[in-house]
């Protein structure tokens, strides 16, 4: 052998004992991998399984938080929503249990998840009581919160699982940590959306402002009460009716945001007054109703609306200013005669403003007359559409005289309905249908003309006297009417009645609101020459800065306040004032509802210039005024002309 063969080669024994020692340090390499493969990938199972469990505790969550709202909308009954509640916290409970507990933020999971499930049994335990504004207090203030951590509890896990999946530096763990993220981002959606519905589900049934149930749940709880007490005599459902008196006042000097403060404040108020079992409710507006179940007798609900009188009307600080609320209450009781839930809040609804138009803020239990009475108004509010087609409208004249020589100076245009069945139906009675029903745009504008072509005849048929005036009067709703200038222009255009001959009297409430719109309207009726005069004035609110702000000529001063003229001091100091008011400001004073020659001589003694009433003569027909002005002058002594249905003859 060679050196260079001695040297130059390795040793066989060597290569094997190389190729052997590579083999074994592969196998052991390949050992060491496959353990940290192994490792990994049981790391990587372990979070993924990690992951599971807290996406199936999410969704047990969520579950649960469906049982939860579907109870408090009222679609689940209490003891079954309490039932499934239990089974469901159990099992969420169970579940991150098992989730390791070398995991970062698994006992904060733990501890929300027992906040929530305790927080879900106390409201459920709430609604099976049925007390809804506890648990909506508990959903507010425990619940949702507690959800809320729950969830961000679930996600801290989800995303520690995710990254230990991370470690493993394969692409399917990478894949799988996306995929839980997605998970996890869709979980957080369908959250969104349950809690959303939850919510919504919650509003249908209940009012926002207030959290009482609203109308709909209302009535489906009285028809669950009417049939379930059907055919047991001595089971009575009550409905009461209860409406803030002068609410829209409030709204309208001190704003919504101080309505809606005081409504919250009577809602709580009235809940406070009621049992457990009965359904305090919002109705809408400033109404709200309340429904007592099992009432034995009418005692019960008187005693209720005595205690929600008394709690109503304890004083409130609202925007500074002190109120003492006030309600006006009806109440009804179920009978043979009630079918369903819109009968008895009817009956109450009836009972409560039949009160109201007596006196506000009384209690009034329902009769069954005050239907009867109802449906004979909207008969009578059927037949006044029709009214003026068939002729039974017509115009009486009430004359204003001088006094300071009885001479007829101006006649009020009166609207009569003369009913062919009823006979004449008083004005306090039909006006106000009319004004209910948009009838007094056109009964107004058929009085107007009729005046304006009578006093337009009148000056044809006595040219030698000095032309006399008239009043018609026009209410709110006709001043708000945008066409009512053009009305009058063509009211008078078409009878040939001069403008300074007519005087619009409206009432001193429209002069109170002070209307920017209605103040517009009356300054083009005073540019064409037409009078303005406040009736009832003394009777309103209405100060001197928004009198002033009206083009007024005359005030009509109320009946009140010549009433007991001249025998009681304080009558006859308030009467003083107004006509000094009058002289003060240039207006000219008309004083009503003079019965009695003292009265006129105590008006002549004051210095007002004008006055009517029944002492010179009731409405009359056209027929007597026009007698009445063929004798020049009416006495101002005790002489009174009756109407055309009347026994008096006018004077000579």
């Amino acid at each position: 052998m060679t050196a260079l063969g001695a040297t130059g080669e390795t040793n066989p024994s060597h290569r094997t004992w190389a190729r052997g020692g590579l083999a074994i340090a592969a196998t052991v390499i390949a050992l060491l991998v496959s353990a940290a493969v192994i490792a990994v990938q049981g790391r990587s199972r372990a979070a993924l399984e990690t992951s599971r469990m807290a996406a199936d505790a999410r969704a047990i969550a969520n579950e649960l938080s469906a049982v939860e709202w579907r109870a408090t909308a009222g679609a689940t009954s209490g003891e079954a929503a309490r039932a499934q509640a239990k089974r469901l916290s159990v099992a969420l409970r169970s579940t991150v249990r098992a989730i390791p507990g070398t995991v970062a933020g698994s006992d904060a999971m733990r501890e929300s998840a027992t906040a929530y499930t305790a927080a879900i049994a106390d409201q459920l335990t709430a609604l099976a009581a049925n007390d809804p504004e506890r648990a909506l207090a508990i959903d507010e203030s425990r619940v949702d919160p507690a959800f809320a951590v729950l969830h961000g509890a679930l996600d801290d896990v989800g995303a520690a699982a995710a990254i230990k999946a991370e470690e493993t530096g394969r692409f399917g763990d990478l894949a799988t940590m996306v995929m839980l993220v997605i998970a996890a981002l869709l979980i957080a959606v369908l959250y969104r959306i349950l809690d959303r519905a939850r919510r919504a589900a919650f509003l249908a049934y209940h009012d926002p402002l207030t959290g009482l149930p609203n109308r709909a749940l209302l009535s489906a709880e009285l028809d669950a009460a009417l049939e379930s007490g059907a055919g047991i005599p001595e089971t009575r459902t009550a409905a009461v009716f209860l409406d803030l008196d002068d609410f829209k006042t409030l709204n309208d000097s001190l704003g919504h945001h101080a309505g809606d403060e005081l409504l919250s404040i009577v809602a709580k108020r009235i809940r406070h007054c009621a049992r457990d079992t009965d359904v305090v409710a919002r109705f809408g507006g400033d109404e709200f109703v309340v429904m007592l179940r099992d009432v034995r007798s009418d005692d019960v609900v008187r005693q209720f609306c005595v205690r929600a009188t008394e709690a109503i009307g304890q004083p409130v600080v609202i925007a500074g200013r002190t109120l003492m609320p006030r309600a006006s209450i009806g109440y009804a009781l179920t009978d043979d005669e009630t079918h369903d839930a819109a009968d008895l809040l009817r009956n109450a609804d009836l009972a409560m403003y039949a009160g109201k138009h007596e006196h506000k803020g009384t209690t009034t239990a329902f009769a069954p007359e005050m239907h009867r009475r109802l449906i004979e108004q909207l008969e009578l509010e059927d037949e006044l559409r029709d009214a003026l087609e068939r002729d039974e409208i017509s115009v009486h004249y009430q004359p204003l005289v001088n006094l300071t020589d009885g001479r007829i100076v101006s006649t009020e245009a009166l609207a009569r309905w003369n009913h062919p069945r009823l006979g004449l139906v008083p004005p306090n009675t039909f006006i106000p249908m009319a004004e209910r029903t948009g009838l007094i745009h056109s009964i107004g504008e058929w009085v107007l003309n009729a005046a304006c072509r009578q006093t337009a005849q009148w000056h044809i048929d006595h040219p030698n006297d000095e032309p006399l005036c008239v009043s018609v009067n026009v209410s709110a709703l006709q001043l708000l009417d945008p066409q009512l200038v053009d009305r009058v222009r063509a009211a008078l255009d078409t009878s040939g009645l001069d403008a300074n001959y007519l005087t619009l009297e409206i009432t001193e409430s429209v002069v109170a609101e002070g209307n920017a719109a209605v103040i517009a309207q009356l300054d083009q009726l005073d540019h064409i020459g037409v009078k303005l005069a406040v009736d009832d004035f003394g009777t309103g609110y209405s100060s001197l800065s928004t009198l002033h702000q009206f083009p007024i000529s005359i005030l009509k001063i109320d009946k009140c306040f010549v009433d007991h003229v001249p025998d009681q001091q304080e009558r006859l100091t308030l009467l003083t004032s107004i006509v000094d008011l009058g002289r003060s400001l240039g207006l000219q004073t008309v004083a009503e509802g003079v019965e009695g020659a003292d009265q006129v001589t105590a008006l002549q003694e004051l210095g007002c210039s004008q006055a009517q009433g029944y002492h010179f003569a009731r409405p009359l027909t056209s027929e007597t005024i026009a007698h009445l002005l063929d004798g020049s002058h009416l006495p101002l002594e005790s002489t009174r002309v009756a109407d055309r249905d009347g026994a008096a003859a006018p004077p000579a």
